[in-house]
């Protein structure tokens, strides 16, 4: 009898042990990218997820303008938005991707933004462009460099994708990204994107060690027409679209033809969040109105499982809504990179189960009324 109770706490003990030393199961908060695709391939990795983007069907400019209310841009799904990791693979080819992939890498980690305009030409962003030397060294078709990061278009160009460096007044000695292109019937470009050229990321600081100055970015557009930019011009504060002391950034502008709505990032709440604002896009006075004041979605705690809701208390930027806009369905795809539970938390008191993001930043789509 003696033995048999020994046995029977030695198999308990050792289920206890076994039950405690078992590592936590782990799950992707509510509305991870990866979670809402059937594919087996995964999208969001241990690396940063930014800059999520669709890439065309169509190459002629007229007909890519109908991009956010026709099919012929592809119907949305959630196995085209990419984020910008994806962005030279999906251009230059899996080839390129194979046989360079040490410049592939390169060129993606300097990669800050990505928007289309056709199939094959747009606009980008790079932090620390590759200089003349290693872009002959390369045979890459990089062009121009103006400051430490700058916005370059990129087109086809006797068969090759070329990148060139936009000239002022665009870019400037300071840092330009985060683009966005829009267009109208005749091809002309609006173009939309942070810079810091009015307050640089600089600090100040006096004898007494205090900081003077930090730096901001703020929001400007220009159009182009006739092969010819306009000067830049800055969204003005009443807008609530800048402010005089915190970032703004990320800009994307939904239902550019139509009823334009901008999207973007700002740190004023200490953490980015996405506020939106409705626009007048006038091209052929080259100036866009904001409608109202910029607001604020959204917000809850990043750690309250389940939520719907886009902003967190961690840091949500790179707004995207996925096009064709003229669908039967109210809702659209709406993405956003965040790195909310980049670390594990648990849901429950045996902590069992834990939910944690595939890395920092992460792309989660929600369902979203541009109404």
């Amino acid at each position: 009898m003696t033995n048999t109770i020994k046995i029977i706490t030695t198999a308990i003990v050792a289920l206890f042990i076994f039950g405690c030393s078992t590592k936590p199961v782990k799950v992707l908060p509510a509305r991870n990218f990866d979670a809402l695709r059937q594919s087996a391939d995964s999208v969001n990795s241990p690396q940063d997820e930014i800059s999520p983007y669709i890439r065309i069907n169509e190459n002629n400019c007229q007909k890519a303008y109908y991009k956010e209310f026709s099919t012929l841009a592809g119907i949305s799904s959630l196995d085209q938005v990419k984020p910008s990791t994806f962005f030279f693979e999906d251009l230059m080819g899996k080839e390129f991707a194979t046989s360079q992939k040490t410049i592939l890498d390169y060129l993606t980690g300097n990669l800050e933004a990505a928007s289309f305009l056709t199939r094959s030409a747009g606009f980008a962003s790079f932090s620390h462009a590759p200089d003349t030397a290693f872009t002959n060294i390369a045979g890459l078709p990089f062009w121009g460099s103006l400051g430490g990061t700058d916005i370059f278009s990129f087109s086809t160009e006797n068969g090759k994708t070329v990148f060139r460096a936009l000239a002022e007044p665009v870019n400037s000695p300071f840092w330009d990204s985060h683009p966005w292109a829009g267009q109208d019937s005749l091809c002309n470009i609006v173009l939309i994107w942070a810079s810091d050229r009015d307050n640089p990321y600089s600090q100040t600081i006096n004898l007494k060690k205090e900081i003077l100055k930090r730096g901001n970015s703020d929001i400007f557009y220009s159009f182009l027409k006739d092969n010819k930019w306009s000067q830049p011009k800055k969204f003005d504060i009443s807008s609530k679209i800048n402010t005089d002391e915190f970032n703004e950034i990320s800009p994307f502008v939904a239902c550019s033809q139509i009823a334009p709505k901008l999207f973007f990032s700002s740190n004023r709440q200490n953490d980015y969040d996405i506020y939106s604002v409705s626009l007048d896009i006038d091209f052929q006075n080259e100036i866009i109105t904001p409608q109202g004041e910029a607001e604020i979605l959204p917000k809850i705690d990043q750690q309250e499982i389940g939520s719907m809701k886009i902003n967190t208390r961690a840091d949500e930027v790179f707004p995207f809504v996925a096009y064709p806009y003229e669908t039967n369905s109210p809702a659209k795809e709406f993405f956003v990179s965040s790195n909310r539970n980049s670390e594990p938390h648990p849901t429950n008191n045996r902590a069992d189960t834990v939910v944690v993001s595939r890395g920092g930043f992460d792309l989660y789509m929600f369902p979203y009324s541009l109404e």
